[in-house]
């Protein structure tokens, strides 16, 4: 085992719930204790949505995003703000056509 990956329906809004973001806050970072890699896949749909990929990229500062191409909706300075973390921490976007 060499990472984790959290991927499932992006038109639940789960990042959206309190609960269950600390929770996985929680989980991501006993990961990352135990030295695994961390990818989180969220952004792919408008449901997810750029403001719920921004709230995971802080709150579980994932290596790598899957998808994440919701970003590109943002608004131009947030848009930037964003792609600054991504370059900032070195966080990955999975991303296919």
């Amino acid at each position: 085992v060499v990472a984790i990956d959290m991927a499932g329906p992006e038109s639940q809004g789960l990042e959206e719930d309190p609960n269950w973001l600390n929770r996985t806050i929680k989980l991501f970072s006993q990961a990352r204790q135990a030295g695994l890699k961390t990818t989180y896949h969220i952004g792919e749909t408008p449901r997810s949505g750029w403001k719920n990929t921004e709230r995971i990229l802080h709150a579980i500062r994932p290596d790598r995003l899957g998808h994440g191409i919701q970003i590109r909706n943002a608004p131009k300075a947030k848009k930037e703000e964003i792609l600054r973390v991504l370059g900032a921490t070195n966080t990955c976007l999975e991303i296919c056509p």
